[in-house]
């Protein structure tokens, strides 16, 4: 009669169980569930928001934003929203957008503002000054709720226009303007991909 002894029974258990590691690392990595639309072309807003706040400090190219969305946008379809990129941009909305709305509200304080001439430069201070404290304090309830951020960047870009002069906002002074055309553009870019 046999009797197995440790050894033999240690063995079985390691062949046993190289086997079924192996058949396990066979199957297949299972793919995140799909991102949900709405929640895609929400993140990539916030993006290119961000994209576009730093390309008006000269910090990134203009011309680059998109490929960079794009490349979000797969991020996003392949892996869905991971909750650390989410708070990082969060972090980088609130604080790059105050500075730019800080930094709008220093040229006004300082006197460097061209003001348009229709009215008296010291109402045009005085309104920009009160609708600048208005958008900071949107912008960061706005950020963190993940409410839509155009109306307030629109805002800034016409404070700035005014700043140099123009009662209205001039194409060439529409820094924002291109966000929902790069979103559509990214999201696209999905489509085509799969």
């Amino acid at each position: 009669m046999f009797r197995p002894t440790f050894l033999a029974i240690a063995f079985v258990l390691v062949v046993a169980l190289s086997f079924v590691s192996a058949k396990a690392s066979d199957l297949p990595t299972p793919l995140p569930p799909p991102i949900d639309p709405t929640l895609l072309q929400q993140t990539l807003e916030r993006s290119a928001a961000l994209y576009l706040i730093r390309a008006s400090f000269d910090v990134m190219s203009v011309d680059d934003i998109l490929a960079i969305l794009e490349t979000d946008a797969a991020e996003l379809t392949k892996n869905g929203p991971q909750p650390e990129v989410a708070a990082a941009l969060t972090e980088a909305l609130t604080a790059e957008g105050s500075y730019a709305i800080v930094s709008l509200r220093y040229l006004i304080s300082a006197g460097s503002a061209n003001w348009p001439t229709d009215r008296d430069a010291g109402d045009y201070e005085k309104d920009a000054l009160e609708k600048l404290a208005d958008i900071q304090h949107q912008w960061l309830a706005d950020v963190q709720s993940g409410s839509d951020l155009r109306p307030l960047l629109l805002g800034i870009d016409q404070i700035n226009a005014e700043t140099e002069g123009h009662k209205d906002l001039p194409a060439s002074l529409d820094r924002f303007g291109a966000l929902d055309q790069l979103v559509e553009a990214a999201i696209a870019s999905t489509k085509t991909a799969t």
